[in-house]
């Protein structure tokens, strides 16, 4: 993944592997004034998930310091979230978090959704419309999911396979 992926998916392990190449350390990020757009788009994320959604830039890899401040942004907004200690308030930050990756994701080619998908354990197989996956594992990941168009009889299935 290149630089200015990284910083629209900050949850992945290369996402930390990059930032921790960087030899970061977590108490500059709190109290460094060098870092002090990292934590105001920190607050942003915090803000937009609880208002209208997280907005993600448009960013190239020559927009480095944008890039760093998006990537850093991502821990200082979890490190919010977790010293609030509000389960309403991680569960619409991580909501808002998962919504900004989806409308992403809905825009990258395949090969690259199933390597995101293959991180997070997901075995999606391709087919010529999307993908497939065994209905145990679609129910493993689905069933947190309130919205109805997630439920499994929402879906179409084949062979015990459900259609994405």
């Amino acid at each position: 993944m290149e630089r200015a992926e990284l910083a629209l998916y900050p949850f992945t392990s290369a996402a930390s592997q990059y930032v921790g190449e960087l030899d970061f350390d977590l108490d500059r990020l709190i109290n460094s004034r060098a870092f002090q757009s990292a934590r105001l788009r920190g607050e942003e994320r915090l803000i937009q998930s609880l208002t209208m959604g997280i907005s993600k830039p448009s960013l190239t890899n020559t927009d480095e310091g944008r890039v760093l401040t998006e990537l850093l942004s991502y821990p200082y907004a979890r490190i919010l979230v977790s010293c609030l200690n509000d389960s309403y308030l991680n569960r619409k930050y991580s909501h808002a978090e998962a919504e900004a990756a989806h409308s992403l994701l809905l825009e990258r080619e395949d090969f690259f959704l199933r390597e995101i998908g293959e991180e997070f354990g997901i075995h999606a197989k391709q087919h010529e419309r999307g993908f497939h996956l065994h209905f145990a594992d679609f129910l493993k990941y689905s069933t947190t999911l309130k919205a109805i168009e997630w439920k499994l009889i929402n879906q179409r299935m084949v062979h015990g396979n459900v259609f994405c």
